[in-house]
């Protein structure tokens, strides 16, 4: 059970990872249009 837990945990964590990359990478895209429309 204890292992269970900590694999959940790792994987709650690992899928925050993911969403604050992909968070940053349409920030990034968003900063890239903004600058080739002005």
């Amino acid at each position: 059970r204890e292992c269970a837990t900590i694999t959940n945990t790792l994987a709650t964590v690992h899928q925050d990872m993911i969403v604050q990359q992909q968070n940053r990478q349409t920030d990034n895209n968003i900063s890239e249009n903004s600058t080739n429309l002005s």
